[in-house]
């Protein structure tokens, strides 16, 4: 679209994130770190993913020292499940608003420790935010072979309690807030049921 003040064509997406590799390539990344929320804008889904990859990689000292009223959200990454491409996508999001991630993920499964324990890492980071993303397996992996409904709600019940304990120590310990994902119902849990009592009983125990 031409820009009525100069008759320039406005960059397209697939040159706003080229301009992007390049400063990440040229190492003027984080020195021209307000340049991003412009260069972010207009991007697809499959480029804020790559764009977040590239900012997943910044230093976020680096973009303090360059420009210390830029703000830097400080974010602990804990949980049981895909965490890899959570923080490309936290970079990437925040970055179109003009603030800069410093991410400070656990070790896979290392969640309960990170939470319950008030002198681990997670809390020593004093994080802005903590984010605790779980996945279906913690209430599966706990289930026996052969299970009934009793058994799906004994393991859910002792979750739940398990979780509260976590967010319990958390709000006392921690200055940032806790934020935890729902747990959608797996199909593997419906298909191992078959009647509809029980499916609709497995259904309302998980919700």
């Amino acid at each position: 679209m031409p820009l009525e003040s100069t008759g320039q064509v406005a960059p397209d997406a697939a040159e706003q994130l080229d301009a992007l590799r390049t400063l990440h390539k040229e190492g003027r990344l984080a020195g021209e770190f307000p340049r991003v929320r412009g260069l972010l804008s207009g991007l697809g889904p499959e480029q804020l993913g790559t764009a977040g990859r590239l900012l997943a990689r910044l230093d976020p000292d680096e973009v303090r020292r360059a420009h210390p009223a830029v703000p830097v959200v400080t974010v602990a990454v804990t949980g049981h499940g895909t965490l890899a491409e959570l923080v490309p996508a936290l970079a990437a999001e925040l970055g179109r608003h003009g603030v800069a991630l410093e991410a400070r993920p656990s070790a896979f499964d290392s969640y309960v420790f990170d939470l319950a324990e008030p002198g681990s890492d997670l809390y020593a980071g004093d994080p802005d935010v903590t984010l605790c993303v779980l996945d279906p397996r913690i209430v599966l992996d706990e289930l026996p072979a052969r299970w009934g409904v009793e058994d799906l709600g004994g393991v859910l019940a002792a979750k739940l309690a398990l979780l509260e304990r976590l967010v319990a120590t958390h709000g006392a310990t921690a200055r940032g807030p806790l934020v935890l994902n729902t747990l959608p119902l797996p199909r593997e849990v419906t298909a191992q049921l078959v009647d509809h009592r029980s499916r609709a009983a497995a259904a309302a125990l998980w919700h």
